[in-house]
């Protein structure tokens, strides 16, 4: 059964939180007395090693071996700057838009919904949910609750994919939700322990979650289409330049006549690499549209 929702976690799902990682680090390495030959990338080391070891805070330990308070953590801070979309998440979503409902469900500090709009996904996702802006947070079965109250729909129709079996995917199973493992980041290591651990899928990124549920040629647009829907480049293959023409078609009314300038302005308003004579032209080439014997008007065919 295909779920009618996918909400999907933020850090190592969505983003990239290594660089952010790497200068937490930095604020720890500078606050240790004697730091000798310890690097920030040394610190991110042994905290990757804390995860493997299914510590039950992997930064807490850190800084127990660093001789600095362990439950003190949070005054390093956490640069959201720092933080990079991964280059398959737009595609994904935009592809999946339609097709499911798409949400957040999150451990994240205040303000997550301003952040994804920085990040690139505004007007991705039809709900989110972040822990410092809704006061509960993952594994807690309250938040899963939460979720699926206001999406209105039963758990078995909810699918939560995240990176961490522990936040993500067994407390998701537990409340009756579809799962599925971004099998990438710090915890892409771990191996499940039982049952209660196993997803019911399992993927190296997110235009591979978004090929379970909708045609690859749709990903393949995706790619090259904003949140708005509007054509950001020209694909280099022949391929896909069939499919950025195909859809800039349907933005015609059939059987219309246009002149050339309202053609351009159609272009225009869909596509923003500034090259409307290319577009017209492949557009003619396709079949896309035609031109009257006298050449003063272009029309999209009947379907």
């Amino acid at each position: 059964m295909n779920p009618a929702w996918i909400f999907f976690d933020v850090g190592w799902t969505l983003v990239d939180e290594t660089p952010a990682l790497m200068h937490y680090f930095e604020g720890v390495r500078a606050a240790m007395a004697n730091p000798g030959a310890t690097t920030a990338r040394g610190l991110l080391g042994r905290y990757r090693v804390a995860i493997r070891d299914d510590a039950p805070d992997p930064r807490e330990r850190v800084l127990a071996e660093a001789g600095l308070p362990g439950g003190d953590w949070k005054r390093f801070g956490w640069d959201y700057e720092r933080v990079r979309p991964y280059r398959d998440a737009g595609p994904a979503l935009r592809a999946l838009r339609g097709t499911v409902k798409l949400g957040v469900l999150a451990n994240q500090g205040p303000g997550l919904p301003e952040r994804l709009d920085r990040w690139g996904f505004t007007g991705v996702f039809d709900l989110i949910l972040g822990s410092g802006d809704c006061g509960v947070k993952k594994p807690s079965p309250e938040i899963f609750a939460l979720a699926a109250e206001r999406a209105g729909s039963p758990p078995a129709k909810l699918m939560m994919a995240g990176d961490r079996l522990d936040n993500d995917i067994v407390p998701a199973k537990r409340a009756g939700w579809q799962t599925a493992w971004v099998r990438r980041g710090d915890h892409a290591k771990l191996e499940p322990r039982g049952p209660e651990d196993c997803p019911d899928r399992i993927v190296g990124n997110l235009v591979r979650l978004a090929g379970l549920f909708v045609p690859a040629d749709r990903i393949a647009l995706a790619e090259h289409l904003d949140g708005a829907g509007v054509i950001v480049d020209w694909p280099e293959k022949r391929r896909d330049q069939r499919l950025v023409v195909e859809y800039l078609a349907t933005r015609f009314e059939p059987h219309r006549g246009y002149a050339e300038a309202e053609v351009n302005r159609v272009i225009d308003t869909y596509h923003r690499f500034g090259d409307y004579a290319l577009l017209r032209r492949e557009l003619v080439s396709h079949g896309l549209l035609t031109r009257d014997d006298d050449g003063r008007r272009y029309r999209r065919p009947g379907l």
